[in-house]
This record gives structure tokens, C-alpha cells and sequence, in this order.
């Protein structure tokens, strides 16, 4: 059956519409609901279109009269609650502006329209309302009231999903709808649900707002008398620091404290409950969320200006002010939120606020490398088993907005806890994050698994994916550069490139700013042959972090532990580059003794991320970098080949780069150089590009830079001595002089004074004298693969300084344009290292050989022979090229020739001169090691040497000593710093003051000084047959010499006596030499001789 509610007492219904008498609600208190106060089903049916908004005017009543509870279950609870729900809502429009539209009814405007319309229907309802509000305005103050602003929810399911509107009776009203589908959060509090919060359990914001509503409204009590009842009881239960606030209210706060809701965006269309009550809203102020709640992240750094929220996924049980009241652990908070962070809305609150939470720390992949990490250069992300596998760390450029490097290395939280660790578990690792907050910090937890797949199902269940790569690293130098110099780091990259994978680093510095890294060198490989990419990147300033890059999607970040130098050494350092070998020595100011150039284990330069590598990455470094110590048990040391290594296809036009576009090959001679170098030797007299010739001086200075940075040494104080040989042009010697003024520049400072050039002459009688007490009369003679020096040295004065271009290489190279077939010592010699180095199964060096062999000059050949001894060939005895040709009896006479015939030079030079005869004669240069092939002691050498002075001066007087290191390279280094830092030879550093000094005596007649102006020009038939008689004579000389001091050539030096007259013979034989030039049927070894005595 049906219920009739009566608006009064009494049998007589009114059927239809009609009149009846004014009601109000002490009628409605009248009807009873049969299914009791309830609030599980809503009192409907009420034959009046504003029944709803005296309901909710009865309700406010019914929870406040007779000193009723604000809390309860009943409906009028219920209807209290969801009215207050509405009213913050709109109170805190700003944060549920996205979920709501607010539609306007104008009383008039739209009563007017339906009165007007053509459709009965809407006719009817016209005259109905119209009635109705005659009826009872004043009751409900709709008399006072223009608009009613009703609350459309945009996410509902249907078209219009009304859930509250404005009441001029009692603020706000809701539909007697179910609203349980609705979003609204504040804090804990969820809207329209079954848990009826009274007023004094609410935002404690909201709770002052109404309260100044109050104050500012005149006649609130009479307006709204329920609700004001309702106030009053609310602030009997409230605290007192709450009664306090709201006790300080004046009028004026609630126009100064809160802004209008503007209409449809028009400033001047603003929310009246009823004439001059205005409902503002909550003034957006992100700085109360910022100031109240516990979940700010502890950082200096914000997100548009606001410091965000980091919020737990996991439960979380501390007891935190979230927004306004402690944190609802039930809070459901996603992995991932695809919103930007400024744009974000609190999860379970609904404001605008930014937060943060694990997917913004956390990548959904790790990168895992089999190789164990260097984790005391790379942080290795606390993992708790260091040996094994390492990862990338799987943080996100979020997490370095807001914190540095220094943060995740050293930072503690208040348990003691590190803020970042890996575990390693069954199924993967898991990474552990702890982000500060204010007063605490929260955990997040990821584990990626090896079978895992990155898809978009990850970001919903906070499980991670490996991605298993290999790949090596390496830094360049390994420091952070002071801030007033200039910074050069190479970094190398060696990939093992997968199928459509491509690898890329970004360089990040301490601002977060990237370093323009765009510089990328790629070596040109063979893809067959090698499976591992080579590139190098050329980063020019300081960086604190590299992010890896893989396929755009995959991400990790490497973290270097760099060094802090200081500034408080100065070095020096002296290079000879020669033509074949190059040496460098140093000194300091508290390391006097020049010593060679070395990377010491505490020291080193590049630092590889791993420990072990596959055999191509390791070798990489090496191939395409430097290896990591120098001077050791590594087999690296100086002196060392003058060779360079630039890729192939080089374009010198482009700016090539030192260490990326080409390098210096330390594996030369010791293992087969990669296919995509371009090998290239004989630099400093070879005539080659420019811009090659840069980059190995460049080169060179990147490892003495890094040596004094590394060692906290000063850059603009370094000092760096260069030589050059007296016989290279002043032009030449000007264009080396730019690039190594260049390089200074570039790497050290623009003090290029700190640069200074010596004559190969010169720095030689610097050392011997400073440590091996050379007498005032010396003659120093350095030579070297490409020429001669000669200083005299008279009553400790420079008296005749020569430079010619007859050294080493006019015995061991390929002179007069020939090949390695035509050299002597290559054919008879080749071979046999070959059988040997197979023999014992010296398989790289093998291979190494055969390259060299490949690039058809006869002195690599020669030089890579020399090289091995020692470790390098497991101290076999049997391949020492040095004992080799000492044993050689044979082609002894070959040195015989070479040094007798520069020492005969040299005194038939100084006697036309006028000098005296040496006390001293000093051998230094790469070249000088074979007088050990004539005799391994000085002794009988110094008596050679005097004998050929005691002919050419006719008379024994005085005795001669030879002196010479046993590795004669390093004179001239260990000279030129002495001359640099003791001012010996002072006298002689200027170009003038060498060309002053240098004689030249043309082998047509060695009794005469030459016409220092004669040029090529003037060489003629006649000048060609005077020196063809000089050097005939120079032969009669020597075989005289032989034959008056007791056959000295056989039984003092050792040359076989088997072939002497053969060997007189082919040398002074009638018109021999104008003839050998046009024969063709010479042995090898006799057209190598023939060429080395043309020379002189």
C-alpha cells in the first residue's frame, strides 16, 4: 500500500494541484516516517519542489535540539554531513574545480522562460515554482535569493550528475541520490560516504571559515538560525586552541583571507547564497601545504616553486600530517602518475599540489653489466655483494633535481641508513631508495627481475625489469679540474653493440646542467671482426654524473668518485722527439733528479668502471687510449716508439681531436695494431700533414697535463723543454715551435715563456756535465734515427756546434729510396725472428710483426727487432737483436764504418777549426746504443775514439774518455731540464746563438771551413768526385789505422778477419765507388755499406 504525507491534520486530501495553506517546518516535524529517522533510506515524496532544502533545514535542527549529539547515524545526520560535504567542496573549489561544473538557476530569468515556453509541460512547472516560492519565500529565504548554484559532477555516468546545490536556507542541500560514486577526499574524510562527519571533526580550515562567514554575515541567525545553532554547538566541542582562532575572528578575515568563486571565469559573476551573503572559497596557498605537512621532501629544490610531497606506497604506519590530519594509511598512492608534477593532484585529497612518489625516483629498468665494478672510483650503489655483476644505478633525473651526488654518496638518514642500496635476491636485485622528508624519510622498494619485461603492466605493480648489457668505461683523466683552468676529459666507451641498440652517455654537472658532449668519435671497424664498438666522447668541464642511454626507453646513471686536486707543485718536463724513439723526463720542486716519465698505480689517468673485462674491451682502453700505468712491470716505458696512430679517413680540415680522432699506439711492437689506425712513423722529418703532426704533440701533452693534476700540481707554472737537431732549418724549427706553443696554450695556460726549445747539441753536455763531470773539453755527439748533433766544448766554452743527417737510420732505413728487400740487415735477420717468435709460440707478437713487415720500412722492422727482450718475450735470450749483432763478426764491419767515419768527421772538422783535442767525448741518442756492438766496454771505445784523434791531429797527447748512459736516450732530457732549471748552457738557447755557432764542412774537402751559402744549385760533377775522393781517403785512413795499431778493427773490436781484405778491397779499390753507383748485381749487404759511406 501507498503512504500519504499530510501537510496537516485531518481526512481531506487535495487532489491534483491546489491551494493550500503555507507550510513549513513544524508540518514536516508532523510526518512520520514510518520506516523511522534511519538513515539507510531517504524521507521523499514530498509534494513541494523545495521539500529537499527544508529537510536539510530540519535536519540541522533535529542534531542540535535537546542538547542532541553532533554525532550520529541517523538520516539527519546523514543530511547534515552530505550538506557539509558540498559546502566544502565548494570551499575548496580550487582543489575540485577539475571534477565540477557549477550551474546557475535564475530564479526569474529561468522561472520567466518556462512561464513563456510553448511546451504545456514546461508551463505547468512554471506556474508551479512560481507559486510555490510566493508561497514560501520568506520561510526559506528564497525571496532573498536571485540564483541557486547547483554542483554538476563531470565525472559521472550520466549526462548531468547533480550532487548538491546552494540553499538560502541552511548554505547547501543535497539530492536524496545515493553520492557514494562521487571522488571527493579531504584528508581522511571521504564525501557522501557512510562514516557522517560532523563539523568539529573536520578541516580544521574549513571549520575558521564558516565561523568568519558568520562573523561577516549580519544577521547569520536569522538568515540561517539552524545552522547557526549548529555552530554554536560545534564550537562547545572543538579544542581551545581552535576556540582560541576562532575567537580572534574579526569581519574583515573573511573578505581578506578568502578569494570569490567567479562564474564561468567572469570576475564579476561571483557565488551569493542569498542578497549580500557572498560564499568565498579557500584561498589556494600551497605554502600552508608546504609548512604543515610531514611529507615534505627535505630538499632545497622545488617544483615551481613548491617543495613536493614524497609519498609512501607501501604501508605506512609513522604518525605524519598529511595535508591537514594525520596520514590514512589506507591512502592508495600510484607507482607511477603520467601527470606532470606540477600539475598533480594529492592522492586521496584531491588538491593541486605536487607530489612524488616511487616512479619518479626509480626507473622500471636496471641495467646489469657481468663484469664487477671499480667501486672505489664508481659507486657501485652500496650493493651488498660487491664481486659479480654490477648495475647502473636506476635513478630518474627527478631524483637529481632534488638531490646531488654528494647526497647519494654520504648522505645518512637519522637511523643510520645509506639513501641508496642494492640487494641482490634469487629473482633479480632489488633497489632500495630513501627519500627525506621532514622529520623522517620514505622507503621505496623495487625489485627488477631477469625474466621481467618493460611494459606498461610495470607501472602498476612496481615489479622491474633487468636488461643485461656489456659494455666498458673509462674517464680521462680521473679528477674534477679546479675551476680557474681549463677542462679536457676523454671518455671512452667500448659497447657490445646488440642487434637495433643504440648506446648513449650524458654528461651532467653539479648544477644539473648537461655538458655539450656532442663531440662523439666513432673508430671505423670492421663489424666482422669486431663486435665491440670503439667511441670515444670529448667533454670539456666538469661532470659529477653520466646518464647511459639505451634505445631512448632503458636508463642508468654512472657516478664517478672523482679526486680533488690542489695546487702546489710545480713540474718540468723535457721531451725528445725523435725520429725513431721519443723520451720524456720530469722533475719537481722537491724532486730535483730528473727522472722518466711514468703513471704510477697511484696515479693513473684513465679509470676503467670494471675490475675484469672481455678481452676486446680490455684491450680497447689500451688500443685507443693509454694504458694504465707507464714505467712498471707492464711493459710500457719511455723511451718509446715516435709513432702515431690516426683513424683512418681522417679529415685534418675538421678540427681533429687529440685522443678521439687519433692516438698514440702503446701497443706498437708489442701486439697488432687495430685495422681502422692508420699507423704512421718518422713524424719528425716525414713531410706529413700539419694537423697530424698537432695531434701527437697534443697527445703527449694531455699525459704530461693529467700527471701534474693528478699530483697537485700547478698547470700555469709547468715548464716544458722541447729539442731540435742544429741541422733543421729556422723555418721548421719556427713551425714546431707553434705547435708546441699551441698545445701550452691549450692545455697548461697562455704563459707560453714557459715553453722553451733547445738544440739536440746542447742539453746532452748539460747532463754530463751536471752528473757524469765531463771536463771543459767535450765533445757531446747525440745521435738519433734522423741526425747528428755535436757540440765542442772548449775551456768550458761552446766552440763548434754540427748537425748532419747521418744517424741510425742510414744504416737501418731504407736510404736512397730503397725497400726492406735491398736492406741488409732485414733480409738476413727477418726470417730468422720469424722462426723463432713461431717457435715459441709467441703468437701476438708474430702477428705483430707481420704488420709491421706489412708497412715496408725496413727501420720499423729493424726497431720492432730491437724491442724484443725482456718480459716482453719471456727473457729469451735467443731473440735479443743486440746480441745478435754483436755475435755478428761479420757486419761489424757495418758499425765499424758508421762510427769511425763520424768521429773521423768530427775531428778533421775541429782540427781545420783550430780546437784541441777532446779530454771527453760524450755518446748520447737512441742511435748511440749500437757502440755496444763494436765492444760492451767504454773503455775500448774511448781507445778507438783516440786513436782516430791521435791520427787526424798527429800526436798522442792527452787521453781521451767516452762516456754514455746505458740508455743513452735519456741525455738529452735529463740535459734539457738541467739546463732549464740550473742555467747550465744558459748561453745557448736562441736560434741565433746556434746558428752562430754551427760549422759546415762539405765532404769535397774537410781541410777548409764551407761556404755557409752554398745551396744545392752549386753541387756539380767536380764537387761530386772531390767527395768521392774524400771518402776514399777517409777508407785508406781507416785501414791504415787498422794496420798500425795491431790489426785494432780484428783483434780489438772483433771484426771477422776472414773477410778483412775483402772488405779493404771493395772499399779502396780504383774508381770503386763511380762504378757501384750504376751496378745492379751488388749483394744486399754490400749496396747497405756502400749507401752508408756515400752518406759521408
Amino acid at each position: 500500500m501507498g503512504y500519504i504525507f499530510r501537510l496537516h491534520n485531518g481526512a481531506d486530501t487535495i487532489k491534483n494541484w491546489g491551494n493550500s495553506h503555507i507550510y513549513g517546518s513544524h508540518v514536516i516535524e508532523q510526518i512520520q516516517d514510518p520506516n523511522g529517522e534511519t538513515a539507510k533510506k531517504e524521507i521523499t515524496s514530498i509534494p513541494s519542489p523545495f521539500a529537499r532544502i527544508d529537510l536539510v533545514k530540519t535536519a540541522f535542527k533535529k542534531v542540535t535540539e535537546n542538547g542532541g549529539a553532533l554525532d550520529g547515524k541517523t538520516i539527519h545526520h546523514k543530511m547534515v554531513s552530505d550538506a557539509l560535504d558540498v559546502a566544502q567542496i565548494f570551499f575548496e573549489y580550487d582543489k575540485y574545480k577539475d571534477k565540477i561544473d557549477i550551474i546557475v538557476w535564475e530564479k526569474d530569468t529561468h522561472i520567466n522562460e518556462l512561464l513563456a515556453s510553448k511546451n504545456y509541460e514546461h508551463k505547468q512547472l512554471g506556474d508551479v515554482l512560481k507559486t510555490y516560492i510566493e508561497q514560501d519565500g520568506k520561510e526559506y529565504n528564497l525571496d532573498k535569493a536571485d540564483r541557486i548554484y547547483l554542483l554538476n559532477y563531470k565525472d559521472g555516468t550520466d549526462e548531468i550528475n547533480i550532487l548538491g546545490a546552494t540553499s538560502p536556507s541552511t548554505l547547501f542541500f543535497t539530492p536524496a541520490n545515493d553520492l557514494t560514486y562521487c571522488d571527493f577526499q579531504s584528508g581522511n574524510d571521504t564525501f557522501f560516504d557512510n562514516d557522517y562527519r560532523p563539523l568539529y571533526k573536520r578541516d580544521e580550515s574549513f571549520q575558521i571559515f564558516l565561523y568568519a562567514l558568520r562573523k561577516n554575515t549580519n544577521n547569520f541567525a536569522r538568515l540561517f538560525p539552524e545552522v547557526d545553532r549548529y555552530l554554536t554547538e560545534s564550537f562547545r566541542m572543538v579544542n581551545s586552541n581552535l576556540r582560541h582562532k576562532i575567537n580572534q575572528l574579526t569581519a574583515n578575515d573573511y573578505t581578506d583571507n578568502y578569494d570569490s568563486i567567479n562564474i564561468g571565469n567572469n570576475a564579476g559573476n561571483t557565488l551569493y547564497i542569498v542578497d549580500g551573503v557572498e560564499f568565498r572559497a579557500k584561498r589556494p596557498n600551497r605554502a600552508e601545504i608546504t609548512n604543515v605537512s610531514g611529507f615534505v621532501i627535505n630538499s632545497n629544490n622545488t617544483i615551481d616553486g613548491q617543495r613536493p610531497l614524497v609519498l609512501p606506497v607501501d604501508t605506512y604506519t609513522h604518525k605524519t600530517i598529511y595535508t591537514q590530519e594525520i596520514w590514512d594509511s589506507h591512502t592508495e598512492v600510484p607507482y607511477y602518475d603520467s601527470t606532470p608534477i606540477k600539475n598533480r593532484k594529492l592522492p586521496g585529497d584531491g588538491q593541486k599540489y605536487p607530489y612524488l612518489t616511487i616512479g619518479d625516483f626509480l626507473t622500471d629498468t636496471i641495467v646489469e653489466i657481468p663484469h664487477e665494478i671499480n667501486n672505489k672510483r664508481y659507486f657501485d650503489g652500496n650493493i651488498d655483494k660487491t664481486e659479480g655483476n654490477s648495475y647502473l644505478l636506476p635513478l630518474t633525473d627527478t631524483f637529481f633535481h632534488f638531490f646531488t651526488t654528494d647526497d647519494l654518496l654520504n648522505k645518512i638518514m637519522y637511523d643510520g641508513r645509506k639513501m641508496f642500496e642494492l640487494i641482490n635476491n634469487v629473482s633479480g636485485i632489488t633497489a632500495v631508495i630513501r627519500i627525506p622528508i621532514r622529520k623522517n624519510y620514505i622507503e621505496y622498494r623495487r625489485t627488477y627481475f631477469r625474466n621481467g619485461i618493460n611494459s606498461e603492466d610495470t607501472k602498476f605493480t612496481n615489479d622491474g625489469a633487468i636488461s643485461q648489457n656489456t659494455f666498458g668505461i673509462g674517464i680521462l683523466p680521473f679528477v674534477k679540474f679546479p675551476d680557474n683552468v681549463e677542462k679536457h676529459y676523454r671518455v671512452a666507451f667500448f659497447d657490445k653493440v646488440k642487434t637495433n641498440q643504440q648506446t648513449e652517455l650524458t654528461f651532467i654537472n653539479d648544477n644539473g646542467d648537461i655538458i655539450n658532449s656532442e663531440n662523439v668519435v666513432c673508430c671505423d671497424k670492421d663489424i666482422q671482426n669486431y663486435i665491440c664498438s670503439h667511441e670515444t666522447y670529448i667533454v670539456e668541464d666538469n661532470f659529477n654524473r653520466i646518464k647511459v642511454g639505451i634505445n631512448d626507453n632503458v636508463k642508468g646513471y654512472i657516478i664517478p668518485i672523482f679526486r680533488n686536486k690542489g695546487c702546489n707543485r710545480r713540474f718540468t718536463f723535457a721531451v725528445d722527439y725523435g725520429t725513431t724513439n721519443t723520451h720524456i723526463e720530469y722533475c719537481t720542486d722537491d724532486i730535483t733528479n730528473p727522472r722518466m716519465f711514468d703513471i704510477k698505480e697511484d696515479e693513473i689517468q684513465l679509470y676503467r668502471m670494471h675490475n675484469i673485462y672481455p678481452r676486446d674491451i680490455n684491450a680497447g682502453f689500451v688500443e685507443d687510449f693509454i694504458p694504465e700505468t707507464i714505467g712498471n712491470k707492464d711493459g710500457f716505458t719511455f723511451p718509446m716508439r715516435t709513432v702515431f696512430a690516426p683513424n683512418k679517413g681522417i679529415n685534418y680540415n675538421t678540427a681533429p681531436v687529440a685522443m678521439a680522432h687519433g692516438r698514440i699506439p702503446f701497443l706498437y711492437e708489442k701486439k697488432s695494431i687495430p685495422n681502422w689506425h692508420d699507423i704512421k712513423t718518422e713524424l719528425k722529418w716525414g713531410g706529413i700533414d700539419d694537423g697530424l703532426l698537432n695531434l701527437h704533440i697534443e697527445s703527449i701533452f694531455i699525459l704530461l697535463r693529467n700527471k701534474v693534476i693528478l699530483n697537485e700540481g700547478c698547470l700555469p707554472d709547468t715548464k716544458i723543454v722541447w729539442f731540435y737537431p742544429a741541422s733543421m732549418t729556422e723555418d721548421k724549427v719556427l713551425r714546431f715551435k707553434r705547435f708546441w706553443n699551441d698545445a701550452y696554450v691549450k692545455y697548461f695556460g697562455p704563459n707560453i715563456n714557459n715553453v722553451e726549445s733547445i738544440s739536440e747539441s746542447v742539453a746532452p753536455y748539460c747532463h754530463f756535465m751536471s752528473t757524469q763531470g765531463a771536463s771543459n773539453q767535450t765533445i757531446t755527439i747525440d745521435i738519433g734515427g734522423g741526425t747528428t748533433d755535436v757540440l765542442v766544448i772548449e775551456q768550458a766554452k761552446p766552440r763548434m756546434l754540427m748537425s748532419f743527417r747521418y744517424a741510425s737510420n742510414a744504416i737501418f732505413g731504407d736510404s736512397y729510396n730503397s725497400n726492406p728487400h735491398q736492406n741488409g740487415f732485414v733480409c738476413k735477420y727477418l726470417q730468422l725472428f720469424k722462426n723463432i717468435l713461431k717457435e715459441n709460440n709467441l703468437q701476438e707478437l708474430t702477428q705483430t710483426l707481420e704488420q709491421i713487415t706489412g708497412f715496408n720500412k725496413s727501420s720499423d722492422i729493424i726497431t720492432f727487432l730491437f724491442s724484443l727482450q725482456g718480459d716482453k718475450v719471456n727473457n729469451n735470450k735467443a731473440l735479443n737483436f743486440m746480441t745478435k749483432l754483436q755475435n755478428d763478426d761479420k757486419m761489424r764491419y757495418v758499425f765499424i764504418v758508421f762510427y769511425s767515419s763520424i768521429i773521423y768527421f768530427i775531428a778533421k772538422t775541429m782540427k781545420t777549426r783550430g780546437l784541441k783535442k777532446p779530454q771527453t767525448v760524450a755518446f748520447s741518442g737512441n742511435g748511440a746504443r749500437t757502440l755496444n756492438i763494436l765492444s760492451p766496454d767504454n773503455g775500448m771505445i774511448g781507445r778507438f775514439v783516440q786513436i782516430i784523434f791521435n791520427n787526424v791531429y798527429q800526436n798522442e797527447d792527452g787521453k781521451i774518455e767516452v762516456k754514455m748512459e746505458s740508455n743513452p736516450k735519456i741525455a738529452t732530457c735529463k740535459g734539457g731540464i738541467q739546463c732549464v732549471c740550473s742555467n747550465v748552457g744558459d748561453h745557448l738557447r736562441t736560434y741565433d746563438e746556434i746558428d752562430e755557432l754551427k760549422t759546415i764542412v762539405v765532404g769535397n774537402n774537410l781541410d777548409t771551413d764551407a761556404n755557409n751559402n752554398m745551396t744545392y744549385g752549386d753541387i756539380d760533377d767536380s764537387l761530386r768526385r772531390n767527395v768521392v775522393d774524400n771518402v776514399r781517403n777517409f777508407f785508406d785512413f781507416l785501414f791504415k789505422l787498422h794496420n798500425d795499431n795491431k790489426e785494432f778493427l780484428i783483434n780489438k773490436l772483433g771484426a771477422d778477419a776472414s773477410i778483412y781484405d775483402q772488405v779493404k778491397e771493395f772499399c779502396t779499390g780504383e774508381d770503386k765507388f763511380l762504378r757501384i753507383l750504376c751496378q745492379k748485381d751488388l749483394t744486399k749487404n754490400s749496396r747497405k755499406l756502400i749507401k752508408i759511406l756515400i752518406i759521408l
